[in-house]
């Protein structure tokens, strides 16, 4: 279930996106909620991908004459890492990129995904000086852990 607080952040980005305000700027906001229900069913990998799809729509709404990606890529079985890639040259794009990930305490923990995931995520904001990681979790001690900078709330 989303929860409420990172609703409101989104609804907030969202309408901040699409106001009058920053159409000098061009902002993109991609957002996963994880769910335990579906746990058993949720690679890194597809997050990856459903982020890589919201920013490519977003960058056709930009100039759809200077899209770089095309969407039938990301229907080629490809690695976490060749993804990440591709994630991280649709992000070069925006100026700034609000990326949300709710309820990260309720992504898959099978064979390491959760781990690879969060190391993925916060490896792509390392790289991404323009990406602003958003995420909320129940408390956990690994993503405790993960997340001991002094933006954690």
């Amino acid at each position: 279930m989303t929860n409420v607080f990172t609703a409101t952040v989104t609804n907030y980005l969202g309408s901040l996106i699409t106001s009058d305000k920053t159409k000098t700027e061009k902002l993109a906001l991609a957002y996963y909620y994880c769910d335990s229900m579906y746990e058993s069913c949720q690679p890194s990998r597809d997050l990856i991908s459903c982020v890589l799809r919201q920013l490519l729509e977003q960058q056709r709404e930009l100039d759809r004459e200077q899209v770089a990606f095309d969407h039938t890529a990301l229907h080629i079985p490809t690695s976490l890492h060749d993804r990440t890639e591709l994630l991280q040259s649709a992000v070069k794009v925006f100026d700034k990129v609000f990326l949300i990930v709710d309820a990260l305490d309720e992504f898959s923990e099978a064979d390491g995904e959760r781990e690879e995931l969060v190391d993925t995520l916060l490896q792509l904001q390392f790289n991404a000086n323009n990406l602003k990681l958003f995420s909320s979790s129940r408390p956990a001690p690994f993503l405790e852990s993960k997340f001991s900078l002094p933006e954690r709330l």
